[in-house]
């Protein structure tokens, strides 16, 4: 669901009753379709955030930390430059569209006092945020080219609004002028026309009419008779007073607990099987919905391309083994070799120079029946003995890298799939970062100008804390693994990974205490959720004191070899795993 005016309307005024005189502190571009301002005056300290992506474009206060990048992008210097330290003075709304604009008391180079104006615009994917002086765009998230659009969003260029669509402002409009223009619409349906006739609304808001007005979201405009007319004035005047005096922020949620919508207040189409999650104000609801949202897109993104390297080495490793195995299979004549060098050694004198094959008993069959050895007619008996003696020892040598090849293809096998769950796990970018990182070092992913990472501060595993108190800390990649099981963790302690599964390293911190049952038990289930059989039931789980957990010398990261453990079965469990965490 996009940000609708009267979402945007609520967000204006609550900005000119806080914010108003706070300045500028800093400006921050953690994507390059988002900016921070973090605003500052005495008893108010907010950060706003002003995000045009097109899937989630939207303006509130934030309490988010954000991963900047190491260099800032041009236009956060620039904006620095121009808006920094400067003196927020009106917010205000372009009629009743989706149109804010944050004004500014700024110093221009000069000294002389300027009014920069941040325009945001909120039209799904042409949503933008503008930086104005005198009428004249600074700059913009998004730069439009006078190709792509009958608006030019241009350094110079002069800044125009969006075209009105001649709707009506429902709140400044009489209620039966409204239902007037929409008896006029008679081939629509009703929710169809409120939408051509009002302005700024979400689709939600206009089928709410709908059924406010005639307790059907699909009730054509032809069959409104008289009554029917009556009842939608009376709907709009209770909708625009519900407006003005119960302002109550939701997120609705379907049968199954999934998000459906959110709008200013509870609404009535769904019925009850619909449920609303109410919060303080609007800012806490659009973070409340867009972050979890936003960070699993941006998080999707940036794996995308390390994801698809991941998969092409694990198909590539799979089919290496594959054809690793068939050479293997064929080195098992060696012994065949072997025997036939013997055989034809010790039958040097009943064998004739220039012989296509040696009749001679086998004495390797417990039969010693007589068998035929081919030969080469080019080569002496002698030379024939050791060419296959040459063949076995060949064999023999192939057979003994084919098999360290294999086994270590399967390693290498096991650590991509480890890569990969950790890709799958990853709740930030800078998760990201560190895997990428680490295959960047592993040499799978060649280090240049267009795949640079950022070098990755000391590893911090996700912390939760037992019921009976312990603290339980978990690997989210490989490098955090090694990290905590060899480096953190004391030899007192308890570690956990799933039994021949992919998964995360899971450590019990003792502090010298006994580890309750109860505490190893949720421990487990912290394993087994954070790893590949996360959806299955039964998991088992090894579990020993980290001084019989080894790292063997060479090996990848996040691979370590352990002893004397004991196995747990338990199922996994998000409900129980988000509770640990969030104590």
């Amino acid at each position: 669901m996009a940000l609708d005016a009267a979402m945007l309307s609520l967000i204006c005024s609550d900005l000119n009753e806080t914010a108003i005189s706070s300045r500028v502190e800093k400006i921050t571009m953690p994507y390059k379709d988002c900016i921070c301002l973090y605003l500052n005056k005495p008893n108010f300290k907010k950060t706003l955030l002003i995000c045009a992506n097109p899937n989630s474009a939207r303006i509130h206060f934030t309490t988010e930390k954000f991963e900047n990048p190491a260099v800032p992008p041009m236009l956060c210097m620039l904006l620095r430059k121009r808006l920094g330290s400067g003196r927020l003075k009106a917010v205000r709304q372009f009629g009743f569209d989706r149109v804010l604009m944050l004004d500014f008391d700024c110093k221009n180079e000069l000294g002389d006092d300027v009014v920069i104006t941040v325009v945001v615009e909120m039209f799904g994917r042409l949503s933008n945020i503008i930086f104005v002086e005198n009428g004249k765009i600074i700059d913009a998230v998004k730069r439009v080219d006078p190709e792509e659009g009958k608006r030019f969003i241009l350094p110079g260029a002069t800044y125009e609004f969006p075209d009105a669509l001649g709707r009506l402002n429902m709140f400044e409009t009489d209620s039966k002028t409204v239902a007037e223009k929409v008896s006029e619409l008679k081939t629509l349906r009703a929710s169809e026309a409120f939408s051509k006739v009002i302005e700024g609304l979400s689709p939600i808001l206009y089928r709410e009419l709908a059924y406010l007005s005639f307790g059907d979201i699909d009730l054509a405009v032809s069959d409104i008779n008289s009554y029917r007319f009556s009842k939608m004035v009376d709907a709009l005047d209770e909708f625009k007073h519900k407006y003005k005096n119960d302002i109550t922020p939701v997120i609705i949620r379907d049968e199954n607990g999934n998000i459906k919508e959110f709008t200013f207040t509870k609404i009535k189409q769904y019925g009850e099987n619909y449920s609303f999650e109410c919060f303080e104000n609007v800012h806490q609801l659009l973070e409340n919905y867009f972050s979890k949202k936003d960070n699993a897109e941006r998080i999707k993104q940036l794996s995308l391309s390390v994801t698809k390297t991941v998969n092409n080495l694990i198909s590539r490793t799979k089919r290496k083994i594959l054809a690793r195995e068939k050479e293997l299979k064929a080195t098992e004549k060696k012994e065949k070799y072997r025997e036939y060098g013997e055989l034809i050694k010790a039958n040097l004198h009943l064998i004739e120079a220039g012989s296509e094959k040696a009749r001679v008993m086998n004495y390797y069959d417990p039969e010693c029946k007589q068998i035929e050895i081919p030969l080469d007619v080019t080569l002496s008996p002698v030379k024939n003995s050791h060419r296959y003696f040459n063949l076995y020892r060949k064999l023999s040598t192939a057979s003994t890298l084919l098999t360290d090849l294999i086994e270590k293809a399967k390693q290498d096998l096991v650590y991509f799939e480890s890569v990969l769950l950790s890709l799958e796990m990853a709740k930030t970018p800078s998760d990201i970062v560190a895997i990428k990182q680490e295959l960047v070092e592993g040499g799978f992913i060649r280090s240049n100008k267009n795949n640079r990472v950022k070098k990755q501060t000391k590893p911090t595993p996700e912390k939760f804390i037992s019921s009976d108190g312990f603290e339980i800390l978990v690997g989210k990649n490989n490098y955090q693994n090694d990290y905590l099981t060899t480096k953190i963790a004391e030899k007192q302690d308890m570690w956990f990974h799933t039994k021949n599964i992919p998964g995360s390293h899971v450590v019990v911190l003792s502090n010298g205490k006994e580890i309750p049952d109860k505490t190893l038990e949720e421990a487990a289930i912290i394993a087994a959720t954070n790893s590949k059989a996360f959806a299955s039931k039964q998991v088992a789980v090894d579990y020993t004191p980290i001084k019989y957990v080894k790292k063997p010398t060479g090996a990848k990261p996040g691979m370590v070899i352990y002893k004397t453990n004991k196995t747990a079965f338990v199922d996994p469990d998000e409900v129980l795993v988000e509770r640990l965490k969030n104590k």
